[in-house]
């Protein structure tokens, strides 16, 4: 039996992105898939694009951002946050009907506006292609792993964890299914919530360190001793120090601007907390400390045990009545060109 071709482009390529591709390519060898991935990558980055294919990640490479995406059922975005408009001014008009923009990008309420300007749209104004916003979490084996380079990338990234899918109001179900197919066929789970929703957890799990580190270093420098605090820095106290870095200015700053009106409930809880260990150091004696230590210690491993079972409970798909496996091959069973009566 042959196999239903799948074209996917992946629009930047970074650790996650790639091992996405990596993942896909691996299920292109499994003896009952009923789907063929045919993987392009595009990046303005050559040692990006040289890396991913030494890998075996890319059946072809584009170095034209506009042209990889022309002939793709799935486009994998993965741009830092200052490049996300740039993105979909130049690839928007050239996604063929029935298109899924899958967007990995931590910022997904500036996604939706974007994909709203910038995404095709008929002679009467209804959506040619989709967005979909995705996020996926990676498995416990790589929790600690901060390495973002393409270099990193694992075929099994991302394998038993989650896949966080944040659609618009206004995307239809078929393209919203394409996004919980690819998680089934990752062998990945996946979880509904709204974008904003989405948006919100990003501000705590990766903007709120961002603020962390940037306000730890200010503190060092501002104290009294910094100088001597500085030279004396060893790589617990680096590795943290380096997360802004890690991401670079530029994207830092971006970040720090989309997320900035929700970061402020933040910022207090974490201070709420920093001033109850502040009670604690001035009030508890040396074997309730320990006692703290230890708790939190056991905190952190039944979390982690948690995680690797992924048994947090699980949401219920949005309802889907139409179209095979990815959305029957895309085109929505027609949905990306002519049947618009049912929306």
């Amino acid at each position: 039996m042959s196999k239903l071709q799948v074209k996917v482009a992946v629009v930047g390529l970074d650790r996650w992105s790639t091992s996405l591709a990596l993942a896909l390519r691996e299920q292109n060898q499994q003896p009952k898939a009923a789907l063929q991935f045919v993987i392009t990558g595009q990046d303005e980055r050559k040692d990006h694009l040289r890396t991913a294919q030494e890998l075996g990640a890319l059946d072809a490479v584009e170095e034209k951002m506009r042209l990889v995406v022309r002939q793709a059922d799935i486009v994998l975005l993965s741009m830092p946050p200052r490049d996300l408009e740039f993105a979909y001014d130049v690839f928007g008009g050239q996604l063929k009907p029935g298109a899924v923009v899958l967007d990995l990008s931590p910022a997904k309420l500036a996604a939706v506006a974007l994909a709203e300007k910038h995404l095709p749209r008929d002679a009467e104004g209804h959506s040619q292609a989709y967005l979909v916003g995705v996020y996926p979490l990676v498995h416990n084996d790589y929790l600690y792993d901060t390495n973002r380079e393409v270099s990193a990338a694992h075929r099994h990234l991302f394998l038993g964890s989650d896949l966080l899918i944040s659609p618009a109001a206004n995307v239809p179900g078929e393209a919203i299914k394409v996004a919980s197919d690819l998680a089934e066929i990752l062998q990945m789970r996946s979880r509904f919530m709204t974008p904003d929703e989405l948006d919100a957890l990003i501000h705590f799990t990766e903007t709120l360190p961002l603020l962390v580190s940037l306000g730890l270093f200010r503190a060092m420098r501002e104290q009294d001793g910094g100088q001597e605090r500085e030279r004396s820095i060893n790589p617990n106290l680096a590795r943290f120090l380096n997360l802004p870095r890690e991401m670079g200015a530029k994207d830092v700053a971006a970040l720090l601007g989309q997320h900035q009106p929700f970061l402020v409930p933040h910022l207090d809880a974490l201070i709420s907390s920093l001033q109850g260990l502040r009670a604690d150091l001035a009030t508890q004696s040396a074997e309730g400390l320990a006692d703290l230590a230890r708790k939190h210690q056991a905190a952190l491993e039944n979390w982690e045990d948690q995680r690797l079972k992924n048994n947090w409970g699980q949401e219920a798909p949005p309802e889907i009545t139409r179209g095979g496996m990815l959305g029957g091959v895309l085109g929505f069973g027609g949905l990306g060109r002519n049947d618009r009566s049912r929306r």
